[in-house]
């Protein structure tokens, strides 16, 4: 909901460019104010400041896909986006570790092969006890 860095680094436009009426000449630097990019009510609804994963759904996503750019995109990525996909891969293992006894709300997930994808829609698979 709230972004760490509400703006972006600075861009310098190579050519001149009109974004929704407003020019932009090359040599002229800029940043992208990530926050209100976030909170753009043309693209979000009346409840952009409600989190609502759901959003994001591939049924449900409505909104232009430059409209949430938590790690910027392009040539411009943030690298720290890598890290930070590949560090879940470590550390969450290291998480579920510590519980006694972890189980499969759905037995037949035992056999299947885990997705390369920890950003698919979150459905529980597993049950957690505490002892």
């Amino acid at each position: 909901m709230e972004t760490p860095i509400p703006l972006s680094s600075s861009i310098c436009l190579r050519e001149t460019q009109e974004i929704d009426g407003l020019t932009i000449k090359a040599g002229e630097m800029m940043f992208i104010a990530i926050h209100q990019l976030h909170h753009n009510e043309d693209q979000w609804g009346e409840d952009h400041h409600i989190f609502r994963p759901e959003r994001f759904e591939k049924s449900q996503a409505h909104h232009h896909p430059m409209s949430f750019i938590p790690f910027l995109g392009g040539k411009r990525v943030f690298v720290g986006n890598t890290f930070a996909e590949n560090s879940i891969k470590v550390v969450l293992p290291l998480i579920l570790k510590a519980y006694k006894e972890l189980e499969f709300v759905d037995p037949t997930h035992y056999k299947k092969k885990p997705l390369n994808n920890i950003t698919m829609p979150f459905r529980p698979v597993i049950k957690i006890r505490l002892n």
